[in-house]
């Protein structure tokens, strides 16, 4: 809704995805047609629709490979919001049922080292916690049926060596090792640290 349009130039036309450097008219006369407050609407209309239609060869591939495992009637049993949670999964992470289907290596479920670990994945914020499951199994959905579902198993494990290092990753077997800190304080720190700096402050191994 904002105004002033005008002052970015634009004409009704798009790239042409056929002829890198080329444009091709949106309208009939979409060269010399600027874009301004009052015709704005229009041009996004005809822009999204031109985007679109080059899209559909793509968009039938697509459909044409889903048709062919699944059927048209098994889709329609379902609306996008089910079919998106089968597809993708839940976004929201339901800590107790995390850590209920968690299994421990070199470590006890009851030790002060998976404690704390619960106690700050349940401090976390919810994009947080999302952060830390992808990098764990490299997807930050849970399965539509919870993490019973997730094979491997989610696994907390202790990594010997220097406290001084994050937390590492192997998430072809949801694999966390953690090193053994000394403290509840510096294992949010070293967590949270990770976090903050996204995945170039983990190792994946």
């Amino acid at each position: 809704d904002k105004e002033g349009v005008e002052q970015l130039d634009m004409t009704f036309t798009a790239p042409d995805p056929s002829r890198p450097g080329e444009e091709v008219e949106l309208c009939a006369g979409g060269r010399a047609r600027a874009v301004t407050d009052e015709n704005k609407a229009e041009y996004v209309r005809l822009r999204a629709g031109f985007f679109l239609a080059c899209m559909a060869p793509q968009a039938e591939a697509m459909r044409e490979g889903l048709a062919a495992v699944v059927t048209d009637a098994v889709l329609d049993m379902f609306g996008e919001r089910e079919l998106s949670l089968l597809l993708a999964g839940a976004q929201e992470i339901d800590v107790e049922d995390w850590r209920r289907n968690t299994a421990y290596s070199g470590l006890e479920e009851g030790s002060r080292l998976a404690t704390w670990f619960w106690a700050l994945v349940g401090d976390l914020r919810a994009e947080e916690r999302v952060l830390l499951l992808r990098f764990v199994t490299g997807c930050g959905s849970v399965p539509p049926q919870g993490f019973s579902q997730l094979a491997p198993r989610f696994t907390l494990q202790i990594s010997p060596g220097s406290r001084a290092r994050l937390p590492s990753a192997a998430c072809c077997f949801n694999l966390l090792r953690l090193p053994p800190y000394a403290s509840e304080d510096e294992l949010r720190r070293r967590v949270t640290s990770a976090l903050l700096h996204g995945s170039a402050g983990f190792s994946f191994q």
